[in-house]
């Protein structure tokens, strides 16, 4: 929402089932979001949340972001990392299915490889009783 001068007060989205509101100040610059858990992905709204926010506030928006624990499918994260800047998986190894972890950490980096405007990153928390999958996540990575 801009006031009376044209300055970006606040944000606000809504549907049925969510209603966000980003309040801010406007300085002039572009604002960078790092979104980061509990884990947004699990809400049905957030991707549609955040093609709103691209449609309406682009203008206002330098690089938006997304730090999350790798578990939605590899379509969805697909789709979303179209409107955002970069994905950051963050996990841990306990419950990870690693083929399905592969298979989407895979798509990712293709995805962003040749594309400037893109990075992707993981980033996996190393848990003394997940040796072996901790050996199979660096043999994949190198």
């Amino acid at each position: 929402m801009l006031n009376s001068k044209g300055d970006l007060v606040y944000m606000r989205y809504c549907s049925a089932d969510a209603y966000f509101t980003v309040k801010e100040i406007d300085l002039g610059l572009k604002y960078k979001l790092a979104i980061t858990g509990g884990e947004v992905t699990i809400n049905k709204n957030f991707l549609p949340f955040i093609e709103w926010l691209n449609e309406n506030y682009s203008d206002y928006l330098g690089p938006v972001g997304l730090t999350t624990n790798a578990r939605a499918s590899k379509n969805y994260y697909l789709k979303l990392f179209k409107q955002l800047k970069f994905i950051s998986f963050s996990t841990h190894t306990e419950s990870l299915d690693l083929d399905a972890f592969f298979d989407t950490a895979l798509a990712m980096h293709k995805f962003a490889a040749f594309r400037k405007d893109k990075f992707f990153m993981i980033n996996i928390m190393e848990e003394y009783w997940a040796e072996e999958k901790m050996k199979k996540i660096i043999d994949f990575c190198h």
